[in-house]
């Protein structure tokens, strides 16, 4: 399956690293809504990416969204070459602040990493 790759801040990216912070947050821009599409990954639709926001609008009010069913992530660390991978418990869209956004929930590590 097709891992999902996000990249954080430094900041972030250790909060993550050492199990301080169990989600991600992000906007939901046209190139994310795109990213994440379930109907884009499995060739279903073949929309540009520049019709990505109104689509998820109109899905979102009717609840017809998906986003594809990504069982883990990979995470870089800004520009650089440092990464993590985590299993993802859960993806998913919500309102915050006025405004949607994804949030990605990653499984808790059992042990502790060095």
């Amino acid at each position: 399956m097709t891992p999902l790759r996000l990249r954080l801040r430094k900041a972030e990216f250790d909060a993550v690293k050492y199990g301080k912070q169990n989600e991600v947050v992000k906007f939901a821009s046209s190139k994310r809504i795109h990213y994440l599409c379930f109907s884009r990954m499995t060739h279903d639709c073949d929309e540009r990416q520049s019709q990505c926001r109104a689509c998820f609008s109109n899905a979102v009010a009717l609840g017809g969204y998906e986003i594809y069913p990504f069982d883990r992530a990979i995470i870089r660390r800004g520009a650089t070459d440092k990464y993590i991978t985590r299993e993802i418990e859960s993806c998913s869209f919500e309102e915050r602040n006025g405004k949607m956004v994804f949030v990605f929930r990653f499984k808790t590590e059992k042990g502790g990493e060095s």
